[in-house]
């Protein structure tokens, strides 16, 4: 893993004479999003599918190519994620600087989310529950409580529902992206969690394959609010 993170690190610096680190690596998760959604997601199909040709578009010739190995080790870094937990986007993330200083946008360490983790969360109930997550980053605390969960024999994959909002879309996209990876059921929502202004929704793979139990659950969280 370390060493797939030094690589992609390398071929972001390789753009530098065309475009920032910071740009060409939130395209590769935005297109990686989008392109998870478009499968999955009934949704916004001919929208989504628009903006990731448009973000292909700006990548000509060896810059193209780059675009395309880059996101090839992107891929090749989460394929496991539900095996080898971790908050890989967001270390990277906060390795070019990409975080948002200004907005006190700091993400916290996995080790650090795990450990949160295991000493918040009880035993696994039997029954399935809703997993609420305000403010979620990339989704690092979400990815360290199924890891938890599933070491203490939970199949959080059958029985855990999460939403997870954020204010900043680029978080949304880094976590529903990580989250799908790790076949975490999820709504992920861009969301101003205090006023619950909505401006788009995400669903993972593990959510829409089960959507009529999620959509119950969720039916009956709303009703008790």
């Amino acid at each position: 893993m370390a060493d797939l993170k030094k690589e992609i690190l390398k071929k972001l610096d390789r753009f530098q004479y065309s475009r920032g680190r910071r740009e060409v690596f939130l395209d590769a998760v935005e297109h990686m999003a989008l392109t998870i959604a478009t499968k999955f997601d009934p949704l916004k199909q001919e929208e989504r599918s628009d903006r990731i040709a448009e973000i292909v578009s700006n990548y000509k010739g060896q810059d193209g190519a780059l675009f395309f190995m880059l996101q090839t080790d992107m891929l090749s870094l989460l394929k496991d994620i539900h095996q080898k937990p971790g908050d890989y986007l967001g270390e990277l993330y906060m390795q070019i600087e990409a975080g948002n200083k200004n907005a006190g946008q700091y993400f916290t360490p996995y080790d650090v989310s795990k450990f949160m983790a295991a000493i918040t969360l009880g035993e696994p109930p039997d029954k399935p529950f809703i997993l609420n997550e305000p403010c979620c980053g990339s989704g690092g605390m979400v990815v360290a409580a199924a890891d938890v969960l599933q070491s203490r024999g939970y199949n959080y994959t059958d029985k855990m529902l999460v939403v997870a909002n954020d204010i900043d879309r680029h978080c949304v996209l880094m976590a529903y992206t990580q989250l799908s990876f790790a076949a975490v059921p999820a709504v992920v929502q861009w969301q101003n969690t205090l006023t619950r202004e909505t401006w788009d929704t995400f669903y993972t793979p593990a959510y829409t394959l089960q959507a009529s139990k999620f959509n119950r659950m969720l039916r009956n969280r709303e009703s008790q609010m």
